[in-house]
């Protein structure tokens, strides 16, 4: 899915020079991080999953779910109630919970392969609740946003589902959702065990090569594919045409989520355990927006649309919201402590005030205004977008995307219009035209 790092240019007087040359400091990667790590989490998932099967595991869990008086559930507390319970669970139990943290053992064999203890450094430092440049208070007020949104998004999809799959739906209100909000958004086991993998390796690797919107996309389909050899026995209940129309709107609902979890994500400064949170949260264990127990496929696929649709009408109002305003830290993956992979010791450093206000001379571009008010290097990145076009965006020595240009129909264009932004930043003052004082 990933080949080689973007194209990356050094800005030295006034002009773009050749491509810099990745300094000792880049992350050394297979050739292609992200297919072979999706490779080996599907490949531990089902030996895990064989394994589970062959110990007889699963008739365990649920007599231990039986004698705890449990309903299944996917957070952690119901896995230690079990095992506390029914004792001889303990195999299946820990057997499941493997299978689920396939992503993140993916990733350390990925390490293992190549990248070593410095891989891991910098997956490591992703999984905080945001980065020290969004600070504590901006980082809380995206936290509870985030609460508020995903509730909302599950409370519209139980409204969905009471309308169009009411036969198979259930769905008891009360003030103990509230309590179980945080079971759900700390100790889901898919998020808590996933999400090193999904956001905090997969997503920074493709940012290297793809805009945030087509990296959310790629990691919203392997995230998605991912589960489709736990979900073998769709095939079983619902035939192949049934099974695969309910794979294929499951599909829709992981690849939107997969973009808002990535608009909050960045906004937090690549906040992984914001990510563990947002899944937990899409997950609802909490039974926020109640609980259907498909009979059908027609009901298995209704139900995922539901689940869908809310997250499709906010990905198609916060993306546009992000292409103007900025996205957040979109750093690709580097060492601890360093912001920018192949990042030049000798790169100029110019005020980001003046860059920030540099006017994009090609005739589609659209400026991103991040402006920061002190001395930084900066790099320019160029992307492809799945249509096809290219575009580059100025990226600060701290990750915030700076400007964004509008879409390239070649390479070449996009890097001719680096040229003409960096010729027009250093010769051109700031052209004011709110008509404000």
């Amino acid at each position: 899915m990933v080949g080689h790092p973007p194209t990356e240019h050094r800005v030295v007087m006034g002009f773009v020079s050749e491509p810099i040359t990745p300094d000792p400091l880049q992350i050394d990667l297979p050739r292609r991080p992200v297919l072979t790590f999706w490779v080996v989490a599907v490949a531990l998932e089902v030996l895990l999953g064989v394994a589970f099967l062959a110990t007889g595991a699963d008739a365990a869990i649920e007599e231990g779910l039986a004698q705890a008086g449990l309903d299944f559930s996917s957070d952690l507390l119901t896995a230690v109630r079990v095992v506390v319970v029914y004792p001889a669970a303990l195999l299946g139990v820990t057997l499941a919970l493997a299978q689920v943290a396939a992503p993140d053992l993916a990733v350390l064999v990925v390490a293992r392969i190549r990248g070593g203890r410095t891989l891991l450094n910098a997956v490591g430092s992703r999984f905080r609740p945001w980065s020290k440049e969004v600070g504590a208070g901006r980082g809380i007020r995206i936290w509870l946003t985030v609460v508020v949104v995903f509730s909302a998004c599950n409370i519209a999809s139980g409204l969905l589902h009471g309308t169009l799959v009411a036969d198979d739906f259930t769905w008891h209100l009360s003030w103990s959702m509230l309590a179980l909000l945080p079971v759900a958004m700390f100790l889901d086991a898919g998020a808590l065990l996933e999400e090193n993998g999904w956001r905090g390796f997969a997503l920074p690797v493709l940012l290297r090569t793809h805009g945030p919107v087509a990296a959310s996309l790629i990691v919203g389909l392997a995230w998605a594919s991912w589960h489709f050899p736990v979900k073998f026995d769709a095939f079983l209940a619902y035939g192949v045409w049934g099974a695969l129309a309910y794979l294929g709107a499951f599909t829709v609902k992981i690849v939107a989520i997969s973009v808002v979890i990535t608009f909050f994500w960045a906004r937090a400064g690549q906040a992984t355990l914001l990510a563990v949170a947002m899944h937990g949260l899409s997950n609802d264990v909490a039974r926020v927006g109640g609980l259907v127990d498909g009979t059908t496929w027609q009901s298995s696929a209704i139900s995922e649309l539901d689940l869908a649709v809310p997250f499709i009408i906010l990905a198609l109002v916060l993306v546009p919201y992000a292409n103007r305003t900025g996205w957040g830290d979109l750093t690709t993956l580097a060492r601890e402590g360093t912001s920018d992979i192949g990042r030049s010791p000798g790169a100029a450093t110019l005020p980001s005030d003046r860059l920030a206000e540099t006017a994009l001379p090609h005739a589609g571009a659209a400026p991103t205004r991040q402006p920061r008010g002190d001395l930084m290097a900066f790099k320019f990145e160029i992307f492809n977008e799945t249509t096809g076009e290219y575009r580059f965006r100025l990226v600060s020595g701290s990750g915030e995307v700076v400007v964004t240009s509008g879409p390239y129909a070649t390479k070449a264009d996009a890097k001719q219009g680096i040229k003409e932004v960096v010729r027009a930043g250093l010769d051109s003052g700031i052209a004011d035209q709110t008509g404000e004082d």
